[in-house]
């Protein structure tokens, strides 16, 4: 083994790592900091030094899937991934993982097309599982987005609290009322919609992709008495939707699903432009990162979200700018998803036997990497924006008071 601790050793500069190959050969590479009891990563003759090389994104995850790379401690796979997440930070891993992971992304640019049953598949392979496994890391919000930390983080308050606050927040944007209809793209498990049903007795319409997912938004109407109320949750992809307006439109973590080659961020706009009312508002609240345009993250889209991409807000702007939209407000959340990610990754660990027994060891390996690799992203290269959108200049308030409750 020569390659792999070279080159992990070029990387690696801030805390570090043994690395075992093989044959027991021990290479230490950075400068460990827990120096009487190092993380030590082990692995197999399968492990291929040239493909860690070449495209490290989605070689290394994988072998760590497969159990061709190990640890020596049960928190391993969240140390080994804290290590290598700091030390690349926003940055690129190196000249040929940044070539192979654009050179596949042009790939899918080129030959992917956007249709709603393309669409539903991608959506089904993350959604579409037992929703018993999101109620057990998502607590009981079942929200599958980021939670508001408005007291600073969990060791001030609860994740459902947090989640109860983005909601809250949410609303206070839309400035909903009693002549309003609303619409939410991506409803989820429904719990925006039923949330807005406990103060506004309004039309309002959920669309999801997500047949379980709908499911639960159903029986939770149901549970709550809500089955005469104006509520309709419904599978359908929201460009489908024709001959209707409505004054409030919600979009919370839908947007990173959106087809961004051929003009999807365009049509995306466009369809909001023409979905909305002259006087009405439309918030999206959506993954992106803070650099340059990347590519696709692939361990993420063989594992997680097939298609899915958080695109830097240079390749928003432009689209919204076309579609006649006004970008009225923009928020830049931080650190906010890596607490909630945290929290979740906790709820993970705490069930993970329980996981497991649904759905498989493989499973839980590839979720812990998701969780905990995505919550030390949002320390370095993602964050969260909320765009507040308007057809009018004046539809909004003029400063941000309206949104705490000071007017």
């Amino acid at each position: 083994m020569y390659i792999l601790p070279k080159f992990l050793s070029k990387i690696i500069k801030k805390d570090g790592f043994i690395l075992i190959s093989p044959s027991g050969q021990k290479f230490i590479i950075g400068e460990p900091k827990k120096k009487g009891d190092p993380l030590e990563v082990k692995v197999s003759k399968k492990v291929s030094e040239l493909k860690c090389l070449l495209h490290s994104e989605k070689w290394i995850p994988e072998y760590i899937i497969s159990e061709d790379i190990t640890f020596n401690k049960e928190t391993g796979i969240e140390e080994f991934l804290t290590i290598c997440i700091d030390n690349v930070s926003r940055g690129n891993i190196n000249f040929f993982n940044d070539f192979t992971s654009k050179a596949k992304s042009i790939f899918r640019q080129l030959f992917l097309r956007s249709s709603t049953s393309r669409n539903k598949r991608s959506i089904a392979f993350h959604y579409d599982i037992p929703s018993q496994v999101y109620k057990y890391f998502l607590s009981d919000t079942m929200l599958y987005s980021c939670a508001m930390w408005t007291k600073g983080g969990p060791e001030h308050q609860t994740l459902d609290e947090a989640q109860h606050a983005k909601v809250d927040y949410l609303k206070r944007k839309l400035r909903l009322n009693k002549n309003d209809n609303l619409l939410d793209i991506g409803a989820g498990n429904g719990h925006f919609i039923l949330k807005c049903a406990e103060e506004h007795n309004i039309p309002m319409h959920g669309i999801s992709l997500s047949e379980e997912q709908t499911k639960v938004a159903k029986e939770k109407q149901q549970e709550l008495n809500l089955g005469n109320a104006d509520i309709k949750f419904e599978i359908k992809d929201f460009q489908d939707i024709k001959d209707k307006t409505y004054s409030k439109i919600i979009s919370i973590g839908q947007f990173e699903h959106q087809i961004r080659h051929n003009k999807g961020y365009e049509k995306y706009f466009k369809k909001i432009f023409d979905l909305l009312t002259e006087n009405g508002i439309a918030v999206i609240h959506y993954i992106g990162s803070n650099t340059s345009p990347k590519a696709e993250n692939t361990f993420i889209q063989d594992h997680i979200f097939p298609n899915g991409f958080c695109p830097s807000l240079s390749q928003v702007m432009p689209a919204i700018e076309k579609s006649g939209l006004i970008l009225a407000d923009v928020d830049v959340w931080r650190k906010h998803y890596f607490f909630t990610l945290m929290e979740w990754h906790k709820n993970f660990m705490n069930k993970k036997r329980e996981i497991t027994k649904l759905m498989g060891e493989k499973f839980t390996r590839v979720y812990r990497i998701y969780l905990w690799g995505c919550a030390q992203a949002f320390l370095h290269d993602l964050q969260v924006f909320q765009l507040t959108l308007t057809k009018k200049i004046d539809t909004v308030p003029i400063t941000k008071e309206y949104l705490f409750n000071k007017v």
